[in-house]
């Protein structure tokens, strides 16, 4: 990419840059900056993955009856809802 700009400075070092020619103040200077950039900066990676879990590693999940109450007891102590917790398959 190529672009210019102005790069404006005052006499107490105050900078600021505009893309058109600037009007300026009688304590202010201005200089062009011709400015290349590879376009390569501006491209983004494109992350790729691929996530296998074969079908021999699933494991079935049982929650004792104990861990089912403790759940509930939580969220009723955390809402002050009454609630009733089923696990199913």
């Amino acid at each position: 990419m190529k672009t210019s700009f102005y790069l404006v400075v005052n006499s107490n070092g105050t900078v600021r840059t505009v893309k058109n020619r600037p009007g300026l103040d009688s304590n202010e200077i201005s200089v062009q900056v011709a400015l290349q950039i590879p376009d390569a900066l501006f491209r983004k990676p494109q992350l790729q993955a691929t996530i296998t879990i074969p079908d021999d590693s699933v494991q079935p999940i049982v929650i004792e009856p104990d861990v089912q109450n403790n759940i509930k007891d939580a969220i009723e102590q955390a809402t002050g809802l009454e609630i009733k917790l089923t696990v199913g398959q």
